[in-house]
């Protein structure tokens, strides 16, 4: 029996409504497995954050650890702790300029990892005025030097010519060479250290820590002359190198024009003479590091900031002078001053102890351990 039109209607409207009822039950089941995916991805965050958070505190509490005692790492490194219900694993890394120690916690498969950075002390030998793993020696006429703060000689001190005189505010003869000079480790891995390619490989390395536009890097076996120019601006260290010990002798001359707040290092692999006629280095510090020797002739009123080391003599001739010196001198074979009609002063610059190592010193070291600071420089997350 044929279907009315009415009947047809009526079924159509049916399959419509049927249709449209998949159509919103399929978009309700998408929005309900939508908004049980979100709800499940919002649970795992939390959870992260949640372990996460507590992976860093548990670092952090490892670091406070280390900070509560110092020699937690001496006898094992790494070490893990217990922390409440977690652990963490501390560890240290002693450099020749820092101590890094690490702590790494991990929980439920989260991993923090928190990081100290202690400075290393400065050697002991930057506690004082003058150092000589040889002798010191004065001669001349009618000249006098003066050393205030603590000298420390290897050998002795003496003194010729006539009418020379010599004070020292505090000086102890017969010391360890370890406590007098300076000692470049064994960088070309031979061995042997303070050997010249030590010296060499040292200073390469070295240099490439800095920018490249804080450094002058020389190759040459001839002279080189340095005086005060705009070009010096930001430099830290001159670095001359010669092929061979001797080589690559530097003069320096540096006079009125000499840049204030500039703390900057000559090294080179042969001998510096550094002539000071009336010299000006307002805040301004000159340092030298020198294989051979270091021979400083004055004239008239001549003053000199910085450390200087000679790896040979560190050698003063004052003519007719009024000359001061203040920061270190370090003379590895000795300390020889010549006056005549003169007066020389060597004073103490007190931020040496409080590690203010110049540029071009830094990981130096002597046989005795000088340790490192107790309290970080730097903290961060790795």
């Amino acid at each position: 029996m044929a279907r009315t039109e009415r009947e047809s209607k009526k079924l159509n409207n049916r399959g419509a409504a049927l249709i449209i009822g998949y159509f919103i039950l399929s978009a309700l089941l998408t929005l309900s497995a939508g908004y049980a995916l979100s709800t499940v991805n919002e649970l795992n965050n939390a959870r992260r954050y949640r372990d996460t958070a507590t992976a860093f505190w548990t670092s952090e509490a490892g670091l406070n650890r280390f900070l509560a005692n110092t020699n937690l790492l001496n006898t094992t490194n790494p070490q893990t702790l217990t922390v409440g219900s977690y652990s963490v694993t501390v560890s240290k890394t002693d450099g020749s300029t820092e101590r890094t120690v690490t702590a790494t916690s991990t929980v439920r498969g989260n991993t923090r990892d928190l990081q100290l950075e202690f400075p290393a002390n400065p050697p002991p030998i930057f506690s004082n005025t003058m150092s000589s793993g040889g002798n010191i020696a004065l001669s001349g006429l009618l000249g006098s030097i003066s050393v205030y703060g603590l000298t420390k000689i290897t050998g002795t001190f003496t003194k010729s010519g006539l009418g020379t005189s010599a004070y020292f505010e505090n000086k102890t003869e017969g010391v360890s060479s370890s406590s007098t000079t300076l000692t470049y480790p064994d960088s070309d891995s031979n061995g042997t250290a303070d050997q010249f390619n030590d010296f060499v490989t040292f200073n390469r390395d070295l240099v490439s820590t800095y920018n490249s536009s804080e450094v002058v890097y020389i190759p040459t076996n001839s002279t080189t002359t340095v005086t005060p120019s705009s070009s010096l601006a930001g430099k830290k260290i001159i670095y001359v190198e010669g092929t061979s010990a001797g080589a690559g002798d530097v003069n320096i001359i540096f006079g009125a024009s000499w840049a204030a707040d500039q703390n900057l290092t000559v090294i080179s692999t042969g001998s510096v003479n550094y002539v000071q006629p009336l010299t000006v280095a307002t805040n301004s510090k000159l340092n030298i590091i020198t294989w051979e020797r270091y021979y400083e002739p004055s004239i008239l009123i001549s003053t000199h900031k910085g450390v200087t080391y000679s790896h040979a003599n560190a050698d003063y001739t004052e003519l007719l002078d009024i000359s001061s010196t203040t920061g270190a001198v370090i003379g590895k074979t000795g300390v020889n001053c010549s006056e005549t009609i003169a007066s020389k002063s060597f004073n103490y610059d007190s931020t040496l102890s409080t590690g203010a190592v110049p540029p071009g010193f830094e990981g130096l070291i002597t046989t005795a351990t000088s340790g490192y600071a107790s309290t970080p420089t730097s903290w961060k997350e790795i």
